[in-house]
């Protein structure tokens, strides 16, 4: 240290090249999809942890564990062809 003070140096720039990305360019950008109507399918209720779903002429009850609100049928009116319950297909 010559004269008291000492030189502060900066650090090398680095140099981009054309196949290198920026911070910017690394940025995950939200990806939006959205499915187009379908006939054949409809979501006839849902509540209990469950939904009751059509697939063409057939009625099925399916998990639904954001479903926390009551039903807006009967039970009686929750006839389905099929039910999915989780675990009963583990031996």
């Amino acid at each position: 240290m010559k004269g008291g003070s000492a030189a502060i140096k900066s650090p090398p720039r680095l140099r981009v090249s054309a196949c290198q990305k920026t911070m910017a360019d690394l940025t995950q950008q939200p990806l939006v999809m959205a499915g187009e109507a379908w006939a054949d399918y409809g979501l006839v209720d849902s509540g209990n942890g469950r939904k009751l779903e059509r697939y063409g002429p057939f009625r099925f009850i399916r998990p639904e564990p954001q479903a926390m609100w009551q039903p807006r049928l009967s039970e009686a009116e929750w006839q389905a062809h099929g039910e999915f319950i989780p675990g009963s297909d583990e031996d």
